[in-house]
């Protein structure tokens, strides 16, 4: 079991991810988002993101939690628009990659596990993945979504929209 401490600021947790990103040709975008744990319905949607652990960088942070939940690995000059933002008591620095290519969710995999406290049950971090229109799918709130995501790619996209 991986055992880290995590960086905060006060009483607020650090965190980082990215917001993975894909323009279709129709001039759509398409924004990746994973299940955690393994219940689409219980868990709801997340991006890809964690704690920020002690040594990392926020974007360093950033590139291993893409890595760990996705399987997609990119570069930190991949990385654009950072934004610092304060949601729910915890601190959350962002980025986007934007997709030359659409990757099908088939394709995506997650190497990274954590226990499930109450089965003790090694469990992947993301356990599948869909791709959302931002605009009439995450706005509308016609999917499941952890309180604070939506919140995040919310606060996120009246920044850079």
């Amino acid at each position: 079991m991986k055992v880290f401490r995590e960086v905060k600021q006060g009483d607020s947790v650090i965190r980082s991810g990215v917001v993975v990103i894909y323009e279709n040709p129709k001039q759509k975008i398409k924004l990746l988002l994973g299940c955690k744990p393994t219940n689409w319905e219980k868990a709801g949607l997340d991006i890809c993101k964690g704690h920020i652990e002690m040594g990392e960088t926020p974007i360093d942070a950033a590139v291993r939690e893409l890595k760990e939940e996705s399987g997609i690995e990119a570069s930190k000059d991949q990385l654009k628009n950072p934004l610092k933002i304060k949601v729910l008591g915890n601190v959350y620095y962002l980025w986007s990659l934007f997709l030359d290519e659409f990757i099908e969710e088939k394709y995506l995999t997650c190497p990274s596990t954590f226990t499930d406290k109450e089965t003790g049950e090694e469990l992947p971090e993301m356990s599948g993945y869909k791709w959302l229109d931002y605009h009439n799918e995450i706005e509308d709130s016609c999917h499941s979504f952890q309180e604070k995501t939506k919140l995040l790619l919310i606060k996120y996209f009246n920044v850079y929209t």
